[in-house]
């Protein structure tokens, strides 16, 4: 962080050391700190695009509706900034206004690039997802899948909304289809399992170790999978089994700090 301090001191047109700065700001807690951050970076650097976002998101932390009108600012200037307009979206979504961000999401596919057209797809689907129009969703989420069935994106959007409305054996079904299809890809059934033990819900927490459990059966050194699922097995009170993963965790890599301590 004093690095970052110093680089905005001598060198304050660099805009990305003020947004790394707001980042830390962000993740210490601080929204108030980030915003103070993006203001005295903007001084230097007017306009910039990536320094209004990291206002807009830390005016956000503490009531998502203060975002609306810097966002809104952002898109007038730069319709085309992808970044900014996902944001809204998800706002719209996050104060319950359900027919803005359909609205938002179908205006920027009318006019986006081509490099940018899967991501507003995806949020399109699950925007139409949570305000009930499923069959909808489930179109535009087929039609992704078919353009580019290599993409783990839509699958693991998909598989979010699965998880808030508790639809576990679709949602297993769908992930295990993806690694059948995809023998060689460990990243997305990893982080998808993840996200489930992050959960509360003993249901989520015993895919995600059939998920872990099956990521290892096709790669025994995968250190993602064996680190995530040494963590469930502790949180569930089995210590005696994450030790064990542990131990080979360290045979791969012995200096693993946080592997020692745990």
């Amino acid at each position: 962080m004093q690095i970052l301090q110093k680089i905005t001191e001598d060198q304050p047109k660099i805009s990305q050391a003020w947004v790394l700065l707001g980042e830390l700001s962000l993740r210490r807690g601080q929204p108030g700190e980030a915003v103070d951050i993006a203001l005295r970076g903007l001084v230097h650097n007017p306009g910039n695009r990536t320094l209004i976002l990291l206002k807009a998101r830390a005016e956000g932390v503490r009531s998502p509706v203060q975002r609306i009108p810097t966002l809104r600012v952002l898109l007038e200037r730069d319709p085309s900034y992808i970044d900014a307009a996902l944001l809204l979206a998800r706002t719209y979504i996050e104060i319950g206004e359900t027919e803005k961000p359909v609205t938002l999401l179908r205006k920027q596919l009318s006019m986006c690039d081509a490099s940018d057209r899967r991501r507003y797809e995806i949020a399109l689907a699950v925007t139409l997802y949570k305000n009930g129009n499923k069959e909808e969703a489930q179109k535009i989420f087929d039609s992704l899948y078919q353009s580019a069935p290599d993409d783990p994106r839509p699958l693991i959007a998909q598989v979010r909304l699965l998880k808030d409305d508790k639809l576990f054996s679709q949602l297993n079904q769908m992930v295990s289809h993806w690694c059948q299809n995809h023998p060689k890809d460990t990243y997305t059934p990893v982080a998808i399992a993840a996200d489930l033990a992050a959960t509360e819900d003993s249901q989520a927490k015993k895919i995600a170790e059939d998920l872990f459990r099956r990521i290892l059966d096709r790669d025994p050194n995968s250190l993602p999978a064996m680190n995530a699922l040494a963590m469930l097995l502790q949180m569930t009170g089995r210590p005696e089994e994450a030790a064990k993963l542990y131990e080979r965790i360290l045979k791969l890599q012995p200096d693993n700090v946080i592997v020692i301590n745990n």
